[in-house]
């Protein structure tokens, strides 16, 4: 089949990059004919190993980006049409990926030719959903009435011209997949992301003690990585004699404003000389990073499944994850993972002694990790499941 994948962004390092990167690549390798369509696309920032080979058009449009209210909401349907008129028009499907992307396939449909269109849906899209989220982050967050209306407005708009043209919505977690039914009304299916083992090397690793404790935290900053709770767990394991230290790898340019207050808190409560922020970092520098940190946590929430866990899990390093997070739907506590409630950064500092004080817990769960990513998890496995969406899609029509 002749592919159109579409996303927003192929200019940083992220899950969503690198989820339809693989994904890409192992369509190519069955003998489809692949060609990524992106609005912004830097290949020296992006995945440059995994962009190789591969055919990338960008949006050739002109003006500044609005960023204001109903302004950005008109810009980024301009664009999106724009785009959806780059696309072959021989193309047999179309496989937009997260956000706005799914636009440009309705576009696409509407004025250029009605294929099918497998949406990848990793974060709900719609101005409700934003509110809820808001809420979640801060119980004291309000919408004025208007704003509220408007946002409804704009999302009966968003479903009707556009997520409703989607044949077929998939997700990466049962999370999602209620998402989908309560602020979209429409059904998905789940289909687990992949991994690359061979890349993500397990090293057998010796555990730590309470002289030197080393925690590992990644994602690009936005406010759901809940930075903030690993730091005043940090605070707690100071507090109880524990030396700990926390390395938070990824790009701070996405929210700035939340990146200079994890900052601020991190001077506020004197803990610079154990926090170290390594920004954006190289997918070599990423794996020696797993492999060298003694605990990894992932303290997100809400959270769509959350690819770095199970990188981390690849290597062999211990992992504390939140049950905020999707990717603690497969796991297994104290089995392959320490699970803790979201939001509790008391347990976090529980996990993590308890990790300090039995080496026995310690190296099963290391090996565990690995064993159960060796067994559950493949990019083979996920462009499988997408490819049987596929049928679906395509089957529909007939």
């Amino acid at each position: 089949m002749n592919i159109a994948l579409i996303i927003r962004r192929l200019n940083t390092r992220g899950g969503a990059q690198r989820q339809i990167l693989e994904l890409a690549r192992a369509l190519q390798k069955r003998g489809h004919k692949i060609t990524l369509y992106t609005f912004a696309y830097s290949k020296k920032d992006c995945f440059e190993d995994l962009l190789k080979g591969m055919q990338v058009t960008v949006w050739r449009g002109a003006g500044e980006t609005k960023h204001f209210f109903l302004g950005g909401f008109f810009d980024e349907n301009r664009k999106a049409k724009e785009l959806a008129l780059q696309i072959d028009k021989d193309i047999d499907l179309l496989h937009p990926h997260d956000q706005v992307s799914y636009r440009v396939a309705a576009y696409y449909k509407k004025y250029v030719k009605d294929v099918p269109s497998v949406w990848m849906m990793n974060d709900v899209p719609t101005r409700g959903y934003t509110e809820w989220y808001g809420r979640q982050m801060n119980p004291h967050f309000r919408v004025p009435f208007f704003r509220a209306f408007l946002h409804w407005l704009m999302d009966s708009y968003d479903l009707r011209n556009f997520i409703r043209k989607q044949d077929v919505i998939a997700v990466l977690d049962n999370f999602n997949k209620e998402n989908v039914r309560r602020f979209l009304g429409r059904d998905a299916t789940v289909v687990r992301s992949g991994l690359d083992i061979a890349v993500f090397r397990y090293v057998e690793r010796q555990p730590p003690d309470r002289a030197n404790v080393q925690l590992l935290t990644t994602g690009i900053f936005m406010r759901h990585r809940r930075f903030e709770d690993i730091i005043e767990a940090i605070k707690i394991l100071a507090g109880r004699g524990v030396n700990a230290t926390l390395t938070i790898i990824g790009d701070q340019d996405n929210d700035k404003k939340y990146a200079g207050e994890i900052k601020a808190l991190v001077k506020q409560n004197g803990l610079d000389d154990r926090i170290f922020f390594a920004g954006r970092v190289s997918e070599e520098e990423l794996v020696h990073g797993y492999q060298r940190h003694h605990i990894f946590i992932f303290a997100n929430d809400p959270q769509t499944w959350g690819l770095a866990v199970f990188e981390a899990m690849a290597c062999g390093t211990p992992v504390i994850v939140s049950r905020g997070a999707g990717a603690h739907e497969v796991m297994t506590d104290r089995e392959n993972a320490l699970l803790v409630r979201s939001r509790a950064p008391e347990e976090i500092a529980m996990a993590v002694e308890s990790l300090v004080a039995d080496p026995a817990l310690y190296t099963s769960l290391s090996r565990n990790a690995r064993a159960f990513v060796e067994k559950s998890m493949g990019w083979e496995k996920y462009a499988d499941g997408m490819e049987a969406l596929f049928k679906v899609a395509m089957d529909k029509r007939r």
